[in-house]
């Protein structure tokens, strides 16, 4: 039997949902999967891979790494690498950048036949561009993650007059454009009587966003709900009871919360960047917000948002009223079926078990 070794920053991020999707896809193929948090491990996120997470610390990734055939890495650490190749030297090696621009120090490993797994076409296409090495292309691939969870279908979320939209609200978002959220959904309330509001935040606002948040509850009462307590491990009760999932961040890795939302049969409102439009087709699966592009200082994409742009979009949503919807919904279940069949093979024929 094939051991397959999974090391991840263990928070509530992208990063861990795209780890803890391989390590199920593992457990699929029949292979024994173990789980190795890099940093301070989070009990309590309500997920069974809890109870089988090894921390780093002591021997730990000594034991992890014994024995392993294959080892994905979505994070770099000279030290436990070293400790991999010291007990497993047969193992292969993937590392999947939590960026698009990853440096070249976190490209490279000790390994020769190390395999980068990029979250997206264009993240592929980065690096290459940026490397000497003249194996590179050989040594780099790309592929869209998946949510690993069987696509549903369903039309009972919510009365036919009403539109009801999740707001997941990272602490990055809430750092950079998050009053820009609050202003977007003030005016949009204010214009559609109709639209519903769920939003949920990762972090504290500043005070007079808490200001602006306290307002809206109180004078739109029911239309909007707001509250603590995010989790990218919990969000999908949310994304199942909703007709659209607005995803605002600027700035995004695996892309996988879009997926998940997909998955549930939700479709997502997300800023025109990448990997976002290499899955998501606007008024097909999906709606694309046009948007300014930049590039932070590792060279990964970040949306600029216009305000405009982002009223002017959420309300051609709200006005296409069930005909959007259900034209997105309905065409989300089939490609999302056909991307999970995708990437359950690409994984498998890497690891050489098919």
């Amino acid at each position: 039997m094939y051991t397959l070794g999974i090391c991840s920053p263990y928070r509530r991020c992208e990063a861990t949902l795209a780890a803890i999707r391989l390590a199920d896809l593992g457990r699929e193929l029949a292979m024994n999967v173990r789980f190795l948090a890099e940093g301070s491990v989070q009990k309590g996120v309500d997920h069974y891979w809890d109870q089988r997470v090894t921390s780093t610390k002591g021997n730990n990734a000594y034991k992890w790494a014994s024995g392993c055939t294959h080892i994905t890495w979505f994070s770099k650490d000279e030290e436990l690498y070293d400790k991999a190749f010291l007990v497993s030297p047969g193992a292969k090696h993937w590392y999947v950048p939590t960026c698009h621009g990853a440096k070249q120090s976190e490209r490279t490993a000790p390994q020769e036949d190390l395999r980068v797994v990029c979250p997206s076409k264009q993240a592929k296409n980065e690096i290459l561009s940026r490397s000497s090495d003249e194996f590179s292309d050989k040594r780099v691939t790309w592929c869209l993650w998946d949510s690993g969870f069987k696509t549903i279908n369903h039309y009972d979320k919510s009365s036919q007059s009403d539109i009801s939209i999740y707001v997941p609200i990272l602490s990055h978002v809430i750092d950079e454009t998050g009053e820009l959220v609050l202003r977007a959904v003030y005016d949009l309330l204010k214009l559609f009587p109709e639209v519903h509001f769920t939003l949920e935040f990762e972090k504290s606002w500043s005070k007079s966003a808490r200001s602006l948040v306290r307002y809206l509850r109180e004078f739109y009462g029911d239309r909007i709900s707001a509250a603590y307590g995010l989790s990218p491990l919990t969000d999908l009760r949310q994304m199942h009871g909703h007709d659209w999932t607005w995803i605002p961040s600027t700035r995004v890795n695996t892309g996988i919360t879009a997926q998940r939302s997909l998955a549930c049969g939700t479709p997502v409102i997300v800023y025109d960047i990448s990997p976002y439009c290499e899955f998501i087709t606007d008024e097909v699966n999906g709606v694309l917000i046009e948007c300014d592009v930049y590039s932070d200082w590792s060279g990964a994409p970040i949306a600029g948002p216009r305000f405009v742009s982002v009223v002017s979009t959420l309300s051609r949503v709200i006005t296409g009223e069930r005909k959007l919807h259900a034209k997105c919904q309905e065409t989300t279940v089939a490609r999302e079926k056909n991307h999970a069949k995708q990437f359950r093979l690409f994984w498998a024929k890497e690891w050489g078990v098919v």
